[in-house]
């Protein structure tokens, strides 16, 4: 219970510090593929330690905690046909912040998540990928 308040307080901490700063949200994605994603995307998230936390036809939501249960990788992945729509983000407590936004997380969890999320990318054939700046 008062691990529960304690990150709350945090959260409620951090939140307007991020607001101030102008935090982008997170990282869109768009890029076309003629394959069926899916069992590239479920081995990837396996690879990786991502969990599925919902599921439809054409779109997966996955997301990896750090273990201190502050920072989060997300990820939300779309296929429309021949296009594919991804998102990325990192959920402090309950604020997202784009995976390369520099202001305020660590540099070795945000390099992390976008190595990861990279490699799935690559599998789907993706000509873009993320940069994170030191």
């Amino acid at each position: 219970m008062l691990s529960g308040l304690i990150l709350v307080f945090i959260g409620m901490c951090i939140s307007p510090f991020l607001m101030f700063f102008g935090s982008k949200p997170k990282i869109l994605l768009n890029f076309t593929t003629s394959k069926e994603i899916w069992s590239d995307v479920e081995l990837w998230a396996k690879e990786q330690g991502y969990a599925m936390k919902n599921k439809t036809e054409t779109e997966r939501f996955y997301k990896k905690r750090d273990g201190s249960l502050i920072l989060s990788s997300c990820l939300s992945i779309r296929q429309d046909g021949d296009t594919i729509h991804v998102e990325a983000w990192i959920l402090i407590i309950f604020k997202k912040v784009a995976i390369d936004d520099m202001r305020l997380m660590g540099n070795s969890f945000r390099r992390d998540s976008a190595t990861q999320i990279n490699k799935l990318l690559m599998a789907l054939g993706s000509p873009v990928m993320i940069t994170v700046r030191a």
